[in-house]
């Protein structure tokens, strides 16, 4: 696998690389200008029906946030973030819930806490800014709404600090309106 450096080389937006346990989610994460940029680029900036991977542009590239937003493609072949879907299985969600995020200066190992869908529009999940400010309304959001949720780190999160990666996609059918969203607690590695 290539070094940050030279993905870096190939193309300067590429900011991190995350994997999920047991699912295709295995990719670098790159961050446009805009949020749409990478809809339909892939990492080295060409056209992809794809798209990548992408943080928001609203993020800090070096992952500083309380808050980070990734989002991508749901890819009916099974590629980008079209295993997030995984999550909503029981089993699944209990059994697999690791990851990792690492940038060229850090790591965190990620600890799914929960999955659900939200409207497109929903502030609390797609506005970063907004989430961070108001992080006792996401979680209670995040409570009420969830598929599936690890009580333990949501609890942990209510009383406490800590990044929260939040990964989100399209869903597929009659709710186009609604996307998918995982979220992942972040624990640094240093």
């Amino acid at each position: 696998p290539a070094s940050f450096e030279q993905l870096q080389a190939l193309n300067p937006d590429i900011c991190a690389w995350l994997s999920l346990s047991d699912t295709k989610i295995d990719y670098p994460v790159v961050q446009g200008r805009m949020n749409g940029e990478y809809l339909s680029k892939d990492v080295y900036g060409g056209y992809s029906l794809a798209g990548s991977i992408f943080l928001d542009a609203r993020n800090s590239r070096q992952f500083e946030d309380a808050i980070l937003l990734v989002s991508g493609h749901n890819v009916s072949s099974g590629e980008m973030f079209a295993d997030l879907v995984k999550y909503e299985d029981a089993d699944f969600f209990e059994k697999n819930g690791e990851g990792l995020l690492q940038t060229p200066e850090r790591a965190w190992k990620l600890n799914v806490f929960a999955v659900m869908h939200a409207p497109a529009k929903e502030e609390l999940i797609f506005d970063p800014e907004f989430a961070a400010e108001n992080r006792s309304l996401l979680l209670d959001y995040v409570e009420k709404h969830a598929l599936h949720v690890e009580p333990e780190i949501l609890t942990a999160f209510q009383t406490g600090d800590g990044k929260i990666l939040v990964m989100t996609t399209c869903v597929n059918g009659p709710d186009e309106d609604k996307r998918r969203i995982v979220l992942a607690a972040m624990e640094d590695m240093r």
